[in-house]
């Protein structure tokens, strides 16, 4: 189901579509596939701060990734596609893994579907 959500998700976006293989392709020690769920506490301002912190090498305007989410406006507006990208091992590219409490507080955040205030 996941690999579904994605492959549609990619089309949405016009960027490629996401096959199993894709997910599979992160090593298991550093990545393990799950369903995004909705974690209320962790609030937007963190989000930002870790994606800042760890992401902005990519994501940031003019970074080699063509979405920069560095700014809260951009970031809440691709919630669930953060999280579907970081549950589905396709982000962040190897050999940058993300700390496995950092992801789940990501995935947590984005599988949220409302702003927080």
């Amino acid at each position: 189901m996941l690999a579904g959500c994605l492959a549609l998700l990619g089309a949405c976006h016009g960027a490629p579509p996401a096959t199993t293989a894709l997910a599979r392709s992160a090593p298991a020690a550093t990545c393990k596939v799950s369903e995004p769920v909705c974690d209320p506490a962790v609030s937007d301002d963190t989000a930002l701060a870790l994606v800042r912190r760890r992401c902005a090498g990519c994501h940031a305007e003019g970074g080699k990734a063509q979405h920069p989410l560095l700014e809260l406006s951009v970031l809440g507006k691709a919630r669930s596609d953060v999280a579907l990208r970081l549950s589905g091992c396709e982000m962040p590219p190897e050999p940058t893994p993300l700390p496995a409490d950092e992801r789940a507080r990501l995935i947590g955040w984005g599988a949220c579907t409302e702003i927080a205030k």
